[in-house]
C-alpha cells in the first residue's frame, strides 16, 4: 500500500507538472526545424516550449486548471533572435538611400511600421532598420 501511494503521489506531480503555463493555438507557429513545419499550436511552461503541433493534441496534452489559453486567430508565429550588434559595411551605408529614423521607443517603431505600411506593397517585408532594444526609453 506504502508503494502504491508513493507511486500515486509521484504521478501526480508528473501530472502537475505538465500543465503549461499559456498554449498558443489556432495559428501558424513557423518552428523552421529540419522539416520546416508549420503547426497550429504551441505550449510553453515557465520558459521552454513543451509541445508543438496541432491544435486539439496540444490542448489535450498541455492544457491544466491554471493554463492560459490564447486564442491567435490565424496569426502567424516565427521565432525570434535576441540579438544587438552590428555589420560594419552595412553600418557604414545603412543612411546612404535615407536618413534613419530616431526610432527610440516601442511608440516610435510602431508609428514607423504603420507608415511604411501605407506605401510598401503588399507581401513584401517592412525592415525596421538598426534598433537596439536595450536604446528604447
Amino acid at each position: 500500500m506504502i508503494r502504491f501511494a508513493a507511486c500515486c503521489l509521484a504521478c501526480l506531480s508528473l501530472l502537475a507538472a505538465a500543465d503549461a503555463d499559456f498554449v498558443f493555438h489556432n495559428g501558424r507557429i513557423v518552428t523552421v526545424d529540419r522539416d520546416f513545419r508549420v503547426a497550429q499550436a504551441f505550449a510553453v511552461k515557465g520558459n521552454k516550449i513543451t509541445a508543438v503541433g496541432r491544435d486539439a493534441a496540444v490542448l489535450k496534452a498541455e492544457r491544466g486548471a491554471n493554463t492560459r489559453v490564447v486564442d491567435l486567430g490565424g496569426k502567424t508565429v516565427l521565432p525570434g533572435l535576441i540579438d544587438a550588434h552590428v555589420h560594419a559595411l552595412e553600418a557604414g551605408l545603412s543612411e546612404f538611400s535615407e536618413p534613419l529614423p530616431k526610432l527610440d521607443s516601442i511608440q516610435a517603431i510602431q508609428k514607423f511600421i504603420r507608415e511604411k505600411a501605407l506605401v510598401v506593397p503588399k507581401g513584401e517585408w517592412i525592415v525596421v532598420p538598426r534598433t537596439l532594444p536595450p536604446r528604447l526609453e
